[in-house]
């Protein structure tokens, strides 16, 4: 069983983790999906992000796209990587 669901568009991509979704805006590119951070919100509730669900949350869609030739990679505001 998958523990993460990644489903999205053009402009946005949402993950299903943790019975949560995440909705990160961004941009489609060839190579993957580039996702704003600061983007971030969550579709099935309104609660605060903590840093802590975000750097989790994060972690876990790299763990599970490590070997995938499509990327999600997530940026800040500027394009620079997060970290």
């Amino acid at each position: 069983m998958r523990e993460i669901k990644i489903t999205g568009t053009k402009w946005y991509v949402d993950i299903e983790y943790k019975e949560n979704i995440a909705r990160f805006g961004g941009e489609m590119c060839v190579d993957g999906f580039y996702a704003t951070v600061n983007s971030i919100s969550w579709i099935k509730h309104q609660e605060y992000i903590e840093k802590n669900e975000l750097t989790e949350l994060i972690k876990a869609v790299r763990k599970q796209n490590k070997n995938s030739s499509f990327k999600i990679e997530f940026v800040n505001d500027d394009g620079s990587e997060y970290k």
